[in-house]
């Protein structure tokens, strides 16, 4: 692996250890929108929330905008790398979580 480079809020990235319980995997990195002090569960608060005021993903925007309505993201924390594979296949761990996600579904 080369050529890591993290772009985001400082307190938006991080480790963690002792997930296996609870997502499957003992260990691992966190990259929030918000304060990774947050993560830690349970999610009985339906505000939290942490606006760095930071930029979003030029990426991301496009495609969100891609039907003519423009979007804006905001608070991206990402992480890009280069790897050369010395195998044919790459498998990632990964959880995707939202602390907001049950504020805003029905």
């Amino acid at each position: 692996m080369s050529n890591v480079s993290y772009t985001g809020a400082e307190t938006a990235a991080g480790t963690f250890s002792g997930g296996d319980g609870i997502i499957g995997f003992g260990s691992g990195l966190v990259l929030s929108s918000g304060d990774i002090a947050d993560v830690a569960g349970p999610n009985t608060d339906d505000s939290t929330s942490t606006s760095h005021g930071t930029a979003g993903d030029a990426d991301l925007d496009a495609l969100a905008s891609a039907d003519g309505m423009p979007r804006a993201t905001e608070d991206a924390a990402v992480l890009e790398f280069d790897f050369v594979p010395d195998r044919d296949q790459v498998f990632f761990d990964y959880v995707f979580a939202s602390e907001e996600y049950d504020e805003f579904v029905d």
